[in-house]
């Protein structure tokens, strides 16, 4: 299913580059993703996530109110959302982190399949404070250029791996 995802990926993303302007004026202060998370007074570190779907389990809420479940984590005291941007598989939107940023104050990590440099230029121009890479779908090369990128922007990087293997690219 990765190998599927990467491919249609790829595909969007050649789409992207050639009609989105990514806005090139934003602060690249280091947003501290992660120090909010751990600084937060809650005894558990909890990362809200919002999701539209997924492949396995199809849609997962038919009145899906973006704001609305923002606002529910919020007042739960979670300070930091995770949000889905992918948008052919789990239905969602580059959109839905500019529209959280621009209502509330919260730190977002963007989840998504990042494979292109350009994504993380995008990531932070939508607002997003970290990324996601996911080891599986990245050389170890690209691991440490997308790392060093993403500290440039300020970006903090959520490093994911699936097994022991990935851990030492």
């Amino acid at each position: 299913m990765l190998d599927q995802i990467i491919k249609t990926k790829r595909d969007r993303i050649d789409i992207l580059k050639e009609h989105l302007v990514i806005n090139d004026h934003f602060d690249l202060k280091p947003t501290k993703f992660f120090q909010t998370l751990l600084e937060s007074s809650n005894v558990y570190k909890i990362i809200g996530e919002i999701k539209k779907a997924s492949p396995s389990a199809g849609i997962i809420k038919e009145d899906f109110d973006l704001l609305s479940l923002a606002n529910k984590y919020i007042s739960s005291g979670i300070s930091n959302l995770s949000v889905l941007t992918e948008e052919d598989y789990f239905l969602g939107q580059y959109e839905y982190i500019s529209q959280i940023k621009e209502t509330l104050d919260i730190k977002i990590l963007q989840k998504d399949f990042i494979i292109d440099e350009w994504q993380i230029y995008h990531a932070k121009s939508l607002g997003a404070d970290c990324i996601l890479l996911i080891s599986e779908a990245l050389t170890k090369a690209e691991i440490n250029l997308f790392i060093k990128i993403a500290k440039e922007q300020g970006l903090d990087v959520l490093l994911e791996f699936h097994n022991e293997e990935e851990i030492t690219k």
